[in-house]
């Protein structure tokens, strides 16, 4: 296979041409072939934050992680990381974290409370998944599908001590389905 013109070219030329490439000019050449991909110093957290900034990024909606060294999208950080001092071009956007390196570094723990969108998720404390379920065991649906979902009660201190025994069985005196402990003791028990 006979080789390109371009690739005829003395690598300090080649160099010298991605030098003046922009950010996402210089990944898609690196995505070109394996030389090009072994020449290209890949970019830096630095180079990442000048490039957020540009029209380019702008319209993606990417935004610099600086765990990651890399662009995520705007979707994938938490509202404290999109306004502020972390905005685009911010004095503080240089420590911005997207929300999976903002759990692996520590800056969410489990259980924390984090607004993604206007609404706050909590960290789950066994899979370390954000849930939108708001509960004081902050667990999601998956690691605790026997949790009953969020009634329309109007006392939230109530719904924490609702729970159901699915287990019951013909011997059982009293089945509790969707009652609260507190009727045994005031008398909220049918006689039939």
């Amino acid at each position: 296979m006979p080789v390109s013109p371009l690739r005829r070219l003395p690598v300090e030329l080649h160099l010298g041409i991605i030098s003046k490439l922009e950010l996402w000019d210089t990944a898609n050449l690196a995505c070109v072939n394996r030389y090009f991909r072994s020449i290209i110093a890949p970019p830096s957290h630095a180079d990442y934050l000048a490039a957020e900034v540009d029209v380019w990024a702008q319209n993606r909606g990417l935004y610099a992680c600086s765990n990651c060294a890399s662009f995520c999208r705007f979707q994938d950080f938490a509202d404290d990381m999109k306004k502020g001092k972390h905005i685009r071009g911010g004095a503080e956007a240089g420590v911005r974290l997207c929300l999976r390196c903002g759990v692996t570094r520590g800056l969410y723990v489990r259980g924390a409370t984090v607004v993604i969108y206007g609404k706050p998720h909590v960290l789950c404390r066994f899979c370390e998944s954000f849930t939108d379920r708001q509960t004081y065991q902050a667990v999601c649906t998956k690691c605790c599908p026997r949790t009953p979902p969020s009634s329309t009660s109007s006392s939230p201190y109530m719904m924490d001590y609702t729970y159901t025994n699915e287990r019951a069985s013909s011997r059982s005196a009293r089945v509790y389905y969707d009652r609260t402990h507190t009727d045994e003791f005031y008398g909220g028990w049918s006689d039939s």
